[in-house]
Formats: structure tokens, sequence, C-alpha cells
């Protein structure tokens, strides 16, 4: 994935606010990249560039060599949900359905078959398979978001953006969360991009990006090592 020279404009109240300016990036195959900067400093708007969620006001993202914004709603939709995975702080799980169709959602909207072992396969890696019939409410924060992260990766993603995954999380279970990213990077070949305000969250990466107003501060800009 590949961000070049891209800038992300809102108006808000009558002002243009700049949330991204002129960020280039790239993010290779089983990287674990940490992009690291206080709340407001256009983190999460990079984030949701980079996983196709919104389109660059000036510059160009690249997903698997295609640019978004040659791209039509649903080919972009399409390409969402099959090659990029989402982990949010808020977990963001459907509260009526049980751990095991939380996860299976995705492969359902996409039409496959065959779901219930990639479903089973996802939740023992995440150490999760003995909750399958829960609902999230039964669950602790680190169980939630180890089901989020399941749910994420159940598509076998070639993106999977984590924007602050750790922020509502205990150090142990915080832990747990970042290993099993790391995991995502290098057992699955995804391009990990996490948003995170934690030095010890981004020192689990291969690399870190510092962001301030909108900016990549520190790190480098270049395709990841």
């Amino acid at each position: 994935m590949e961000l070049r020279d891209v800038s992300r404009t809102y108006a808000v109240d009558g002002r243009r606010i700049e949330a991204v300016r002129n960020v280039t990036a790239s993010f290779a195959a089983g990287s674990f990249t940490a992009v690291v900067g206080r709340s407001g400093c256009g983190k999460s708007t990079l984030l949701n560039l980079a996983g196709a969620m919104d389109r660059p006001t000036r510059g160009e993202v690249r997903l698997l060599g295609k640019p978004t914004t040659a791209l039509c709603d649903p080919a972009l939709t399409q390409l969402r949900r099959r090659r990029v995975g989402f982990v949010f702080q808020f977990f963001n799980l459907l509260p009526t359905l049980t751990v095991f169709e939380n996860v299976e959602l995705p492969l359902l909207l996409d039409g496959q078959r065959d779901r219930a072992w990639q479903v089973r396969e996802m939740l023992v890696q995440v150490d999760v398979w003995g909750r399958a019939g829960d609902y999230p409410h039964q669950l602790s924060g680190g169980e939630m978001q180890r089901v989020a992260i399941a749910r994420a990766l159940v598509q076998q993603p070639a993106i999977l953006i984590a924007d602050e995954p750790t922020g509502n999380l205990d150090s142990a279970n915080a832990q747990t969360i970042l290993k099993l990213l790391a995991r995502a990077a290098g057992a699955m070949g995804a391009a990990v991009i996490m948003a995170t305000h934690s030095r010890e969250a981004a020192a689990f990466a291969d690399r870190v990006l510092g962001m301030r107003d909108g900016e990549i501060v520190e790190g480098s800009n270049g395709p990841t090592v």
C-alpha cells in the first residue's frame, strides 16, 4: 500500500482543516508499522485513507497497485471487504451476534460457502474458540479485541488497519493483542498499520512513523525494510 503526496482537507464550521498534509509512505507485505502522535494529529485520518475508508483531497492512495480514486464505490467496497481488515479501539462487535457469527459476518457478506472451518481456525488462533457461542457482553475487553482481530483476519487480508487497538485494555491484554498483530504481519504476511499514542505499543512494530499536525515528522517515508 502506498500514499503518494496525500492530503485530506475537511470543511469544519466554514473553515478548511487539513487533517493530513503531503504524506508519502509505503507499507510492504509482512511489515508492522506504528503511527504515533497525540490525539488530533491526523493518525485516524491517515488510517482511513490507507484502508480506503476515505479518499484523499490531493495525492494518490494505491492499494495492491490500484489507485483508490480510480475505483467506483462498489469496486472500492469489494476491495476493502476482501483485502483490508480493520480493528478498532472500541471493538465494534455486533451485540446481537455471537462470537462465531461476528467472525463469520465478513465471509457471509462476501457470499463464501464452507465458512465454519475458517471461523473455527481464526477463533482457535486467537484463543477464544471456547467462547464461540457467547455474546460480546459476556466477554472481557481483551476477549472482545481478540474476537475483533479474528474477524479482521478471517478473510486473510493483505492490509490490516488497527486504530488504537489497545486503548481500552490493561497492559497484560494489550501485550496479547500486540503479539497477535505482529503475528498477522509475520505469519500471514499482511501489511499491518497501527495508530497509537503509546510508545510502549509502538515498540512491537518494525517501523515507527511520528505524526504532528497532519504531517509525518519522524521515521522513514520510504519503503518498509
